[in-house]
């Protein structure tokens, strides 16, 4: 059979086992969470600096069933002021080839996030459909492609996927939010970047211009599309590019999603390695 002709029918067999509830992610799902993170000194100088690793946010969608705990009690919980997302903070001290181990650990109840009681506004599917048709899923980057970088290449990964749904959002006097978290009960959970729109209700309306696609080109089995994101996903940060505090200065992140490590000099160089473990209980 054509590919072209493939497609919608796979889309159409997807669409009926999410309103059957065929798949994990129609439903609520609890996650047992450990964040890991490994930094190792190679040189031959004793090192220090900050490990700032990123802590969910409570929404109508996820929920603590078990706070989040952390390897050493000697770790500083901030917030940042202008969109609320919260961090934990540890001072890093390490001698000539030390290793250090750092996790977070909690349990998250995560619900599917869909538009029920909300009403979309028109325009979202127009920004969508342009987003999708503009750019090609690619060259995935640790940090943010920004909107103009994402006009540029057109090769992009979901976060420049997510900046240029805002950026176009904005334009039309849509509130837009980008969301960065990582997928959630899979065998490898890899770092994922979404967008939520505000309904006229004031309700987040969810989008995610990546997946969907991928799943255009049957390229994915996971969630996401305008209107819908399943409970695969967990949620660390929400917007970009806005200050946090460290150790008395203001340093400018693009998103928090993966552990940053901040040196005191800039000649520091520690090498680090990171897990975002889940299993569904």
């Amino acid at each position: 059979m054509n590919k072209a002709v493939f497609r919608p029918l796979k889309k159409v067999f997807r669409r009926f086992y999410e309103s059957m509830g065929f798949v994990f992610y129609t439903h609520p799902q609890t996650y047992r969470v450990i964040y890991r993170v490994i930094l190792h000194n190679p040189t031959f100088r004793r090192q220090s600096g900050f490990l700032v690793v990123p802590i969910p946010s409570e929404t109508l969608t996820q929920q603590f069933l078990a706070k989040p705990s952390f390897s050493s009690s000697e770790v500083l919980i901030q917030k940042e002021s202008q969109f609320g997302n919260s961090y934990a903070t540890w001072t890093i001290d390490l001698a000539p080839d030390a290793t250090a181990l750092y996790e977070e650990k909690f349990e998250m109840r995560v619900a599917p996030e869909g538009i029920e009681g909300a009403t979309m506004d028109p325009r979202l599917q127009e920004i969508n459909d342009f987003v999708i048709a503009t750019l090609e899923y690619g060259d995935p980057i640790p940090g943010l492609y920004s909107a103009e970088e994402a006009l540029k290449r057109r090769r992009v990964d979901c976060g420049g996927f997510g900046t240029l749904f805002c950026a176009r959002c904005q334009e039309a006097g849509i509130q837009a939010r980008l969301v960065s978290g990582f997928w959630a009960g899979y065998p490898k959970n890899e770092m994922h970047a979404w967008v939520e729109a505000l309904s006229p209700e004031g309700q987040w309306i969810p989008a995610d211009p990546s997946v969907e696609q991928l799943l255009r080109q049957g390229r994915t089995r996971k969630s996401g599309r305008l209107g819908f994101a399943g409970s695969d996903r967990i949620a660390l940060s929400f917007g970009h590019y806005f200050p946090i505090l460290i150790d008395g200065r203001t340093v400018t992140v693009d998103i928090l999603q993966n552990p940053m490590v901040v040196p005191r000099e800039a000649k520091e160089a520690l090498q680090m390695t990171s897990e975002f473990i889940t299993s569904r209980a």
